[in-house]
């Protein structure tokens, strides 16, 4: 159909059968939906009679096609007849129909048909047609192809839908086209069959308030789709917790929710210890919900054991101190701070908070008690309120630590006597408290003096102990005596002293001394001459004498100028300065006071003074050959500053000009006078020189010598030597030679002789 079955022709003859031209014929058509097409309308026969139309394209209607060509002007007539049959499967397919609407997931929604058109919309039977299942829900086809019939109409049995919930689509094609279409079906949920937890399974809160977080469920049929409108009921399981709100209904999504704050827990601390069922209504399914009661603020603290701590030594530790923390259901509160303040006795905690553990427990590790003596308080409080426990310990004395001289220490009495007045000494512990009845012992520890009674005390009420004025004898010597006080079996100690003061004097232990005992008799030079008067122990005297009624005698008298008086310098001691005069000599002092003989002597040594000048005293200026030694012995003198020759006094020397030796490097000066070493010049002839210095001084002297040539030794060329020149004729150049000793000093006025050897001659014979 809808194409062309070719030309039609007719012949036109008249009555007799001839040929005729130029007839008119035309066509019109009938039948196959009347809308073939001929060529044209109206053609005229040939000279044979014959009439054609080019081409007769049939109708788009499957079925008989009818076209009649008429000999116009007649009703002469010829039909001709064609069928027209279907086309191709390329037009469109039609799902009977597309949308099936909706039905429960899993169950069918019957058998699906489909009609197959050509391009001219004829039904097309004999196509096959593939059926898928497609998209995210995939459901079940009793048959995955069908073949059309007469009608264009092809069918499956039935379309099962997906068990998940949402749009479920098939997919249809025809094979040998392009052909394609679905069916579309909506699976909506099954009948609510389970619960399940959607968020906050776990929650916590304050114990006995509400939980401040939705709780949700899930509601499913029995292919877990969610289900919307269905109730959900809540029942309290554990915990004794109150509900505000006991069903709810689940939303478009699948989801029922139990409120925030509609859940009020228990009021008792515990993990997990509160349980909420959520119940499908109307069955037994169920699911449950778990929350933690967290403790309440900290409202009240309680003592661990006994608040009075009994007693104990001061600055000492009484141990840990305790409290619980509660909360006002009486649960024990963790992580609660309590603070402590020590309120009396000046102790120490050993930190100013404690945080509660899991038992509620809170403690400070160790409270030690102040240094004084009496009670001790420590106030703990819960922080932030005047809720507190106070706690109470009673310090006692420690044992015996310090000891002070108290009174008694410091008194002056003469050298061998006793002291007229009592020593107390105070014992107390670490902290300065007064200690009663500890023991004391007591011993000399200074001056050799002695002590009576029993060498123990014990210390009265208020921790003193006192030893009898008149018990401690000083020793004999002057100055300061020690008693030393110790706490019984211990290091621990302090001591009073005491100064012993010396007797009378006794001019039989008194001392007469000179310093320095060694000085320069050049007339500036001083001694000072000590009298220092002694009692019958060898103490110095601290009694005053009359200065007048000493007196000094000098042996000889003449080494001195005396122009000074006696000074008291200090106790007993007293001095005078003598000067030297130019006289040299030991000199012995002696003395009497009020007449009465010292029994001690002095001696000062008035010496000649240190080296002032070095003179050439022989040996200057000589003469000698090189490298002999020169006549004469190098002699100096060495004198102070009063010009005395000075004995035992240190010379070196060294060559410093010249370059010759000297023999030894020092000497000493034998009645003023230094003899050097033997001295033997240099080579070189010329001056050489040798300084002499007092040693440890700059004190010098130099000493000079001239070394002469020695005898003649060389003879040596100096110019005119391996000459060329013409026979018979004089040299260029003059001869020179030059004359030296042994070590190279060129020598004037010596005879020189020549003389020619070989042939040639030359003028004179000596120069």
């Amino acid at each position: 159909m809808g194409s062309s079955v070719g030309a039609l022709s007719v012949t036109v003859l008249d009555i007799y059968g001839n040929p005729v031209n130029n007839a008119s014929v035309t066509i019109a058509l009938s039948g196959g939906g009347g809308d073939g097409v001929p060529s044209s309308t109206t053609v005229l026969a040939n000279s044979n009679g014959l009439a054609t139309f080019a081409a007769w394209n049939l109708g788009t209607t499957v079925g008989t096609n009818t076209a009649v060509v008429y000999l116009g002007g007649t009703s002469s007539l010829v039909t001709f007849t064609a069928v027209g049959t279907q086309g191709s499967p390329n037009s469109f397919i039609q799902a009977i129909p597309e949308d099936r609407g909706s039905a429960t997931v899993g169950t069918s929604v019957g058998a699906l048909s489909v009609t197959v058109f050509d391009q001219y919309g004829n039904t097309v039977s004999g196509a096959t047609v593939t059926l898928a299942v497609t998209g995210t829900y995939v459901g079940a086809l009793s048959s995955t192809q069908a073949t059309t019939n007469s009608q264009g109409l092809a069918s499956v049995n039935s379309w099962t839908l997906s068990v998940s919930a949402g749009i479920n689509l098939v997919g249809i094609s025809v094979t040998g086209s392009a052909l394609l279409t679905s069916f579309t079906a909506v699976g909506t949920p099954d009948i609510a069959d389970a619960v399940g937890v959607a968020s906050n399974q776990f929650s916590s809160a304050t114990l006995g308030t509400a939980v401040q977080v939705p709780l949700t469920v899930t509601v499913s049929d029995q292919y877990g789709n969610l289900v919307s409108g269905a109730t959900v009921t809540f029942v309290v399981a554990s915990g004794n917790g109150t509900l505000s709100v006991t069903s709810a209904n689940s939303d478009s999504g699948g989801i029922a929710t139990l409120p925030p704050g509609s859940w009020t827990l228990s009021t008792t601390v515990g993990t997990n210890n509160n349980t909420l069922q959520a119940y499908l209504s109307g069955t037994s399914t169920f699911v449950t919900f778990t929350a933690s009661s967290s403790p309440d603020i900290a409202n009240r603290i309680e003592p661990v054991g006994n608040t009075n701590r009994g007693s104990a030594t001061v600055g000492t530790s009484v141990g840990a101190l305790s409290v619980t923390v509660f909360d006002q259901y009486n649960n024990t509160i963790s992580g609660a701070t309590v603070t402590v303040v020590v309120t009396g006795g000046g102790g120490i905690v050993t930190s100013t908070f404690a945080v509660a553990n899991a038992d509620g427990l809170a403690t400070f590790a160790g409270w030690t008690l102040g240094a004084t003596v009496g009670t001790n308080t420590a106030v703990v409080y819960l922080a932030g309120t005047n809720t507190a426990v106070t706690f109470t310990a009673a310090g006692t004395i420690d044992v015996p630590a310090l000891i002070v001289i108290a009174s008694g220490s410091g008194q002056n009495a003469t050298v061998t006597s006793t002291v007229a007045n009592p020593i107390t000494v105070l014992v107390t512990d670490r902290f300065l408290n007064r200690v009663n009845a500890a023991s004391v012992t007591y011993a000399v520890s200074g001056g050799l003096g002695s002590v009576s009674g029993s060498g123990t005390l014990t210390t009265a009420v208020d921790g003193t102990a006192t030893l009898a004025g008149g018990s401690w004898q000083l020793g004999e010597i002057a100055g300061t005596n020690s008693l030393a006080f110790y706490i019984a079996n211990t290091s621990t100690s302090d001591t009073a002293t005491a100064v012993g003061i010396a007797a009378s004097v006794s001019l039989a232990n008194s001392l007469l001394t000179a310093a320095p005992t060694s000085i320069v008799a050049n007339d500036t030079s001083t001694s000072v001459i000590s009298l220092q008067l002694r009692d019958t122990y060898g103490n110095n005297s601290t009694s005053a004498v009359n200065t007048a009624l000493i007196n000094i005698s000098f042996d000889p008298i003449a080494g001195w100028e005396d122009s000074s008086v006696w000074t008291l310098v200090s106790p007993g001691l007293y001095q005078r300065v003598l000067q030297s005069t130019t006289q040299t000599g030991l000199v012995t002092l002696g003395g009497t006071v009020s007449g009465v003989a010292i029994n001690d002597t002095a001696t000062v040594a008035l010496t000649v003074g240190p080296p002032s000048r070095i003179v050439v005293a022989g040996g200057e200026n000589q003469t000698t050959t090189v490298a002999t030694a020169v006549p004469s012995s190098l002699l100096v003198n060495v004198f102070d500053a009063q010009d005395r020759l000075l004995d035992g006094v240190t010379v070196t020397y060294a060559v410093t000009g010249g370059g010759g030796s000297i023999a030894g490097s020092s000497t000493q000066t034998v009645n003023g006078t230094a003899t050097l070493g033997a001295w033997t010049l240099g080579q070189t002839a010329g001056i050489n020189n040798v300084v002499a210095t007092v040693s440890g001084t700059s004190l010098q002297q130099t000493f000079t010598a001239t070394g002469t040539v020695d005898v003649p030794a060389l003879l040596n060329v100096v110019s005119g030597g391996s000459q060329t020149g013409v026979v018979n004729n004089l040299v260029p150049a003059a001869l020179v030679v030059n004359v030296t000793d042994q070590y190279g000093n060129d020598l004037n006025g010596v005879s020189i002789t020549y003389a020619v050897v070989g042939q040639g001659s030359i003028v004179g014979s000596t120069c």
